[in-house]
């Protein structure tokens, strides 16, 4: 599942085909502390590939090597990845640092003890929701983070997000949920499973045919005020 995911995030990449200075999403290596735990001081969403996110003993969220993060879970002194009481109840498939916090998307429902419905924030100390969360569609999850402008972009398969209409991609802006738009829609199991911040714009990649209500396929562009189809 977390390839398909990477590798829908390299198609939106080549899909916005610039000779040059394309958009990136770096590992989560750059805001690595020597432990492992994660810097909260550099906004930006980053990639997991390699990487397993568990919690320590303290309930800590740490990112440590696929291969390690196996031997750790069975020590004893580890979660299970997060599949386990005091963790997340299934596998992060997002992260992201928006305004001082760490936060993490997937199909989950509690993040450290405390209800979290498909995406959770840590501030250095201890989890917290998001709002009410994501719901609605099929198999509701948070699939792609994005810090574009002030706000922190939302991509998925659901069709709510803190209670307001969001087709399958939404913004949060620290305290409080809005939709993008009208969302996007069309086609089997419309979803986003990709986002990127180019130039001015936030890329999105998945699987719809409209964005917005204009004709897209699997890829748009929304400006901060409006969605087009790409280029």
């Amino acid at each position: 599942m977390k390839k398909t995911y990477a590798f829908a995030f390299l198609l939106l990449m080549a899909s916005v085909s610039f000779a040059q200075d394309r958009p990136t999403q770096p590992s989560v290596r750059e805001i690595l502390n020597p432990d492992g735990t994660l810097r909260l001081d550099r906004d930006g969403s980053y990639s997991l590939d390699g990487f397993e996110l568990i919690l320590d003993a303290h309930g800590r969220p740490v990112a440590t090597p696929k291969d390690d993060a196996q031997t750790q879970s069975g020590s004893g002194n580890w979660g299970t990845g997060f599949n386990v009481p005091n963790g997340l109840d299934d596998a992060v498939l997002a992260l992201a640092v928006y305004g001082g916090e760490l936060y993490v998307g997937g199909s989950f429902t509690t993040a450290g003890g405390i209800f979290a419905n498909g995406i959770a924030r840590w501030n250095g100390s201890a989890w917290s929701a998001v709002g009410t969360g994501i719901s609605g569609g099929v198999s509701p999850s948070v699939l792609a983070l994005a810090v574009y402008g002030t706000e922190l972009y939302v991509g998925g398969n659901f069709t709510t997000a803190g209670g307001t209409p969001a087709n399958n991609i939404a913004r949060w802006n620290g305290s409080a949920w809005n939709a993008v738009g009208t969302g996007i829609s069309g086609g089997l199991s419309p979803s986003v499973l990709a986002l990127a911040v180019y130039g001015t714009e936030l890329y999105v990649g998945g699987n719809f045919t409209t964005a917005g209500g204009t004709p897209a396929n699997n890829i748009a562009r929304w400006n901060g005020s409006a969605g087009t189809a790409s280029v």
